[in-house]
Order: C-alpha cells, then sequence, then structure tokens
C-alpha cells in the first residue's frame, strides 16, 4: 500500500510508518507532501491518508494509524 500525510513530520508522523511497516505492510511506500487539496485523486491512484486535513485517520477524529 501508499500511504501519505503532510510534510514536517513531528514524532507521531515519524512513528506509523515504522508501526505500518512493522505490523501491518512490511511493503509499505510512504509520502510526505507540502499539500494535497485534492484527495480524491490520492484515493483514485492508491494512496491511503493519514494525519490529513481531510483523512479517515486523523488525530481529531482519535482514529490515528497506531491505534489501528
Amino acid at each position: 500500500m501508499r500511504w501519505i500525510t503532510r510534510a514536517h513530520p513531528k514524532i507521531d508522523r515519524v512513528a506509523c510508518p515504522w508501526l505500518i511497516t512493522r505490523f501491518i505492510d512490511p511493503q509499505a511506500e510512504f509520502l510526505f507532501a507540502p499539500l494535497f487539496p485534492d484527495d480524491h485523486e490520492l484515493l483514485a491512484r492508491g494512496f491511503v491518508i493519514y494525519d490529513a486535513l481531510y483523512a479517515w485517520l486523523q488525530h481529531a477524529k482519535r482514529r490515528v494509524p497506531a491505534s489501528v
């Protein structure tokens, strides 16, 4: 799977790729992007968006990748 989140990661977004690679998908690919206003295009390209404004996995919704 391909995962994408905001650029300039802090500790939680640095830890999440390790957790995802270790426990969910050893072949995971990660991208840290500055802005991605059109999330539909990213979803169509196969990315899982996490800890970003409209992501299903985000702190505001209390569903962070580390808790999945």
